[in-house]
């Protein structure tokens, strides 16, 4: 009797369920990870470059459209209409996860590709010293934002400022 109810407890998983996993299967999830982990790469390239660097967009549009830079004024809504066109085409929780992926990718990176490359590597003595930098990085990170404040200030403050003796002029 209890075989008659795992057969029928069998036949009713999924198709996905019951069959193996074949090997272009296996490429082909490994081909789209790889994708979705260089666009996480190159999107926060560009957020970390549009953010602390310089406007990348402006640079970009101005180099391959230069009749066209119009069209930055419009990029919050060709965004949007990316993510509507994404919705519309694909929406599944394949979508949803590879778009939680590139969103959390830095955290993803941080917190679960170093410490398994290192588990892998089986390096426990730099595991240690990643450890020990991240902790003293955390720590002392508070002091070097303002020291590195003070010192990008009066660096533009001399630069800026004109010296009365030098000059000439009273």
């Amino acid at each position: 009797m209890n075989e008659d109810t795992n057969d029928q407890k069998d036949n009713s998983l999924p198709a996905s369920k019951t069959e193996p996993v074949s090997k272009t299967q296996k490429i082909q999830r490994k081909i789209r990870w790889t994708i979705i982990k260089i666009i996480a790469t190159v999107f926060w390239s560009y957020a970390f470059l549009k953010l602390f660097i310089f406007d990348v967009d402006i640079l970009l549009i101005q180099w391959l459209f230069p009749g066209a830079t119009w069209l930055i004024e419009y990029r919050g809504v060709f965004t949007i209409a990316i993510f509507a066109l994404l919705a519309l085409l694909m929406w599944n929780f394949k979508l949803l996860g590879g778009l939680l992926y590139i969103g959390f990718f830095p955290f993803i990176f941080v917190f679960f590709h170093i410490p398994a490359w290192l588990i892998r590597r089986r390096a426990w003595t730099l595991s240690v010293a990643v450890i020990a930098g991240s902790i003293s990085l955390i720590r002392s990170l508070r002091s070097t934002i303002i020291l590195s404040g003070l010192f990008v200030v009066g660096t533009v403050l001399v630069s800026v400022s004109v010296n009365v003796f030098f000059s000439g002029s009273e």
